[in-house]
């Protein structure tokens, strides 16, 4: 009898689901454990989705996209790959344009706090004067006039102006 020290790929989960679920969590800045509190489920279920070792309910996958918050067919949608933070000079000018433009600003010193983004499928915040730093998950940026980044629904997020001088962004949902 043949044993091999490699274990087999599962017969019943998804791997693409599972890193799927994985990349939108940490864009979150959740750690497989909040997520599942969050949710109501067992830490294992997460970690055993995101392994591939399971496939999900549809009621569980749910019920943990529900805690980021994001839909299911956002999740299943293509919009999830991309940069996250660009500079105006790459952005494709058809992003930028849509119905819902927001310009905000930020005195000296402001910050958001932390928060959530709520937006589907996503917001731009474009840099249009001064300088903002931008907390996305775990990744920090600071961004001054041109630049910006996407914010992905469930994705944590914060805003501070550290400099001496106001800080001007637009908020660009795509329609």
């Amino acid at each position: 009898m043949e044993y091999s020290s490699t274990p087999a790929a599962p017969a019943d989960g998804s791997p693409e689901l599972g890193e799927r679920l994985r990349k939108v969590r940490e864009r979150a800045g959740l750690s497989q454990r909040e997520l599942a509190r969050r949710a109501g489920v067992p830490n294992s279920s997460v970690s055993n989705i995101e392994q591939g070792r399971v496939s999900p309910s549809v009621d569980m996958l749910s019920r943990l996209l529900a805690a980021l918050p994001m839909s299911l067919a956002h999740f299943f949608s293509d919009s999830l790959s991309g940069p996250d933070f660009f500079d105006l000079s790459e952005a494709n000018p058809d992003t930028l344009c849509g119905p819902g433009i927001e310009l905000r600003q930020f005195a000296p010193g402001q910050d958001s706090g932390e928060c959530v983004a709520r937006w589907m499928p996503s917001v731009l915040v474009l840099v249009l004067e001064g300088e903002l730093r931008l907390s996305l998950g775990q990744t920090v940026r600071t961004l001054s006039a041109g630049q910006g980044a996407r914010l992905w629904p469930g994705t944590a997020y914060r805003c501070l102006n550290a400099s001496a001088e106001p800080a001007r962004l637009l908020l660009i949902h795509p329609g």
